[in-house]
């Protein structure tokens, strides 16, 4: 139960339009201001401090009297006077709604009056998570460790705290991982404590854990969210990320469309609406958006790998051997994976032109296999780059060295020194499955036997929905 409201101790805010001040127990609106009874003031930050939800009167009388026994009048003259300052003084800025046999609840939107420095905390946060960096971003953690420190009831900082923690908690060596989830899981409480809708300490638990085999989870916790708040980037993106790692592209793709008509410059959101469009057949938009990406983000792994397998993937390899000696725009790529990736690329240029020899193709087949021992990231590349070859049986070893940890193609759980770092893919994801460059695999009778291995197609009976090729 929270504490007693000492009014000294408490910052300042806003309701909407209005000011509070409540260590002077002031209110200031667009019609003037005015000074509190400190009675009056403390309910208010209760119920400000609340954030919607709504307040009993043992929840009053335990912040505003310190659990004094006292009557009903009393709490009634308090909101009485309230609803008053909200007419007269602040005018459309708050209001204080009476719940039948519950309660009272505030109606308006609370902000704190932030000092500089937490506002940059909040936006560095905010830059960070949309970079989608595949390493943790110590720089915005330390500044939002600092923030939550000198702010402690920003529910927002710790909110951002906590997503970031989450993406380092899956892209730190794995002497750190331990210590990012825990952080990750303070934070998120914390956030929570402080306002039981903040949607970013939520999706950010819904997602700490790795997604792969934990689909139903995360959908149940992600749709908790949503339903608390449904314009939350954080949860739209990573309920969107759900439905592609499940089979539905067709779903994913118009929340990835949504959030970048909010954010169109968004690494996170561009190289996965490379994807989308290129599922659904889009090209000509595929491409206007890819091309832009690369030119807005040289170098960033996703964007570039995006880009690539889209070349691939409809018949222009030659661009994409072009891409992969660009290096003035290529990321930063262990050089054996350097060399596989451009074995494979020249052997499917030279298949769409009809001049492949045998060996050549056995050779990069081989090679490709070989690649996908050195982490996952370089497994799941394997995958998409033995689909465009025509490797069939070989991706299938791949894939069940990558998901199941069987057959002859051994892929260790972790991130390595020779494996590269992009976005999604230090975690076994499945996202990958269903793309178009992988529809040799799904046209195989073997796809489906795999799907119920890994656990997907128990997840589409528990839910009822289907993926996308099966319809």
């Amino acid at each position: 139960m929270a504490g007693v409201i000492k009014l000294s101790d408490e910052r300042d805010f806003r309701l909407g339009s209005a000011t509070v001040r409540p260590s002077l127990c002031q209110l200031a609106g667009s019609a003037g201001s005015c000074t509190l009874e400190p009675r009056v003031m403390q309910v208010l930050v209760a119920l400000a401090r609340a954030r919607g939800s709504t307040l009993s009167r043992e929840d009053l009388i335990q912040q505003c009297w310190s659990g004094r026994l006292v009557g009903e009048d009393s709490i009634h003259r308090a909101i009485s006077q309230l609803r008053q300052l909200s007419r007269g003084v602040a005018p459309g800025a708050f209001g204080v709604s009476t719940i039948s046999r519950v309660g009272y609840r505030l109606d308006a939107a609370v902000l704190m009056e932030t000092d500089q420095d937490l506002e940059d905390a909040l936006r560095a946060g905010r830059n960070s998570w949309r970079m989608g960096k595949a390493a943790p971003d110590m720089a915005a953690i330390e500044t939002l460790r600092t923030a939550v420190k000198r702010y402690p009831e920003s529910a927002e900082a710790w909110g951002i705290l906590a997503l970031l923690c989450r993406q380092a908690a899956e892209y730190a060596p794995p002497e750190e991982c331990a210590g990012f989830v825990m952080e990750c899981e303070r934070a998120a409480s914390h956030a929570l404590r402080i306002d039981q809708r903040n949607a970013d300490a939520m999706a950010a638990s819904a997602m700490l854990a790795p997604l792969f085999g934990g689909w139903m989870d995360a959908r149940r916790r992600l749709e908790q969210a949503l339903a608390l708040n449904r314009e939350s980037t954080a949860a739209l993106h990573d309920f969107a990320m759900l439905e592609m790692a499940t089979g539905r592209p067709s779903a994913a793709a118009p929340i990835i469309e949504a959030l970048l008509e909010r954010d169109p410059f968004a690494p996170m959101l561009l190289y996965k609406r490379i994807y989308h469009l290129w599922t659904l057949g889009r090209l000509d938009e595929m491409d206007r958006v890819a091309d832009r990406a690369m030119q807005l983000w040289p170098g960033h792994t996703a964007i570039w790998l995006a880009r690539l397998f889209s070349l691939i993937g409809t018949g222009r390899a030659i661009s994409a051997l072009a891409q992969v000696d660009e290096a003035a725009t290529r990321p930063e790529i262990p050089p054996a994976a350097l060399t596989t990736l451009r074995l494979t690329t020249s052997v499917i240029a030279q298949r769409q032109l009809g001049e492949i020899a045998p060996a050549m193709e056995g050779d990069a087949v081989r090679a490709v296999v070989s690649s996908a021992t050195r982490g996952p990231a370089q497994a799941l590349a394997a995958l998409q780059q033995l689909s465009a070859i025509g490797a069939v049986d070989a991706a299938f070893d791949v894939a069940r060295g990558y998901y199941l940890r069987r057959g002859p193609v051994t892929v260790g759980p972790h991130h390595t020194s020779e494996d590269w770092s992009a976005t999604d893919q230090h975690r076994k994801v499945t996202q990958a499955l269903f793309i178009p460059v992988t529809e040799v695999l799904r046209r195989d009778s073997r796809f489906e036997l795999l799907c119920d291995e890994i656990g997907l197609a128990d997840y589409w009976r528990q839910t009822g929905v289907q993926p996308d090729f099966r319809l």
